[in-house]
């Protein structure tokens, strides 16, 4: 990873925000897509619990720069996780049918 898409993945991380007419959870969500080329996150909303979650981090956990670029890293991670793994469900449906074997 170029220190530009680092420092581009890290935006908005230090105490002095950036006002932005959008909520955190539609840029992770966004950057998410954009990183995956996938749309679909599923037939369940999570917009408002994912901005729920955000605001904590934010607002209830008192984390230090690497707490906040911890749990960005994480969140975006996750986000785009849930994209793949909801493409493969939509390619092959019977994929929540099969066994996992152990160990897991």
């Amino acid at each position: 990873m170029t220190q530009a898409h680092l420092l581009s993945d890290l935006d908005g991380l230090s105490n002095r925000r950036t006002p932005s007419s959008r909520p955190e959870a539609d840029r992770l969500m966004n950057l998410a897509r954009r990183k995956t080329g996938l749309h679909d996150f599923g037939p369940e909303p999570i917009e408002e619990a994912l901005e729920h979650l955000l605001r904590a981090y934010r607002e209830e956990a008192d984390l230090n720069l690497f707490g906040r670029v911890s749990t960005r890293w994480d969140t975006l991670r996750l986000l785009k996780n849930l994209l793949i793994l909801r493409d493969r469900e939509r390619q092959d449906p019977l994929i929540l049918d099969r066994p996992v074997p152990a160990p897991i």
